[in-house]
């Protein structure tokens, strides 16, 4: 396909879907997962080339945009025999994507609409965005995170059907297809034990995602979690070790829900630290702080006007984003151990 201005191609796609997505919707049938960013919101390359995006008509189209010029270099139309549509993977509340490895080499797109008992995703490499592998999962599953090489990716598994905030993560090889069948296991830091309820699932997981942010290298990914109406904590899944820690955070038990529930992360203000950004009435303020390395937990003293006055760029982008959406695809959760409920 001969580059062109992606706005002629939105604008095709547009009025094509808006015709065909009801029909479809019907034929799927039962409830349906959306677990997918808006297509022309995608997804940025680490190195700012390229924006990959997802379009549907007549099934669903990815493609690389040039940044800046909007002109399309690559793409390549995905069919689905279930009359499906793909997009780049949605993993929180505020809008966050995944999906595109740290190498740039691999991107994975997830079926955004279909049957409640089966979950679709698409493979590519990102050179002219050939398509490697197709997978298919029984049960209800969405995207969490991918490996800075692109060979494994994680995956959220509902066990308890229709429950949503109930969950645990999988190890998914993306070369193969086969799925792990024991959840990634995590450290709780931050928090004293807590008693054992019986009724639980193994790794299973309560509360919903509102943000992420992930390490420059892409090993880490970070997610900040409301808690379940508990302690607000944050999940680091290391891609490459295949384990996480939950980074609880008492320290905001005195926050309002209602602020919780507006919070945002992002990249700390200093080298190995992330933030929890709060934001309300228009004024942003740094909720706390996390040492990446020790996952010690702090908060500073001093808040930050409405201006936005020594809040990084990066920080008012990723709180306005969050007030800015609405509901998102159903996520994620607080970690529990076995036989929690």
């Amino acid at each position: 396909m001969k580059p062109f201005r992606l706005l002629a191609l939105f604008v095709v796609a547009s009025a094509a879907v808006a015709a065909a997505a009801p029909s479809s919707a019907a034929a799927a049938g039962g409830p349906i997962i959306t677990t997918a960013v808006p297509g022309d919101t995608g997804i940025e390359s680490a190195d700012g080339q390229f924006r990959y995006v997802t379009l549907d008509g007549d099934g669903s189209i990815v493609a690389s945009v040039i940044e800046g010029t909007g002109e399309v270099d690559a793409s390549t139309p995905i069919d689905d025999p279930d009359g499906g549509y793909f997009g780049i993977p949605q993993v929180a509340l505020d809008g966050s994507a995944s999906g595109l490895s740290a190498d740039g080499g691999t991107l994975v797109l997830i079926r955004s609409a279909g049957p409640i008992d089966q979950a679709k995703l698409i493979v590519l490499g990102t050179n002219k965005l050939r398509i490697l592998n197709r997978i298919t999962l029984k049960g209800q599953y969405s995207f969490d995170a991918i490996s800075p090489d692109g060979r494994t990716a994680y995956v959220v598994e509902y066990p308890r059907r229709f429950r949503y905030d109930r969950y645990r993560v999988l190890k998914l090889d993306l070369q193969t297809g086969r799925l792990a069948k024991d959840p990634i296991t995590d450290e709780d830091v931050g928090l004293e034990e807590e008693g054992e309820e019986a009724g639980g699932v193994e790794g299973e997981m309560r509360g919903l995602a509102l943000s992420r942010v992930s390490s420059d290298d892409g090993r880490w990914a970070y997610t900040l979690y409301d808690g379940g109406g508990d302690t607000p904590f944050i999940h680091a899944l290391d891609t490459v070790g295949d384990k996480a820690v939950c980074i609880f955070m008492p320290q905001l038990d005195g926050v309002e829900r209602k602020q919780i529930a507006k919070a945002s992360i992002a990249t700390g203000p200093e080298p190995g630290t992330i933030s929890v950004i709060g934001r309300e009435d228009h004024e942003s303020s740094e909720l706390a702080r996390v040492d990446t390395t020790s996952f010690a937990v702090t908060t500073p003293a001093s808040e930050v006007s409405e201006s936005g006055a020594g809040l990084s760029a990066p920080l008012i982008l990723a709180g306005a984003a969050l007030a800015g959406l609405g509901l998102g695809a159903v996520l994620l959760v607080r970690r529990r151990r076995a036989g929690q409920d």
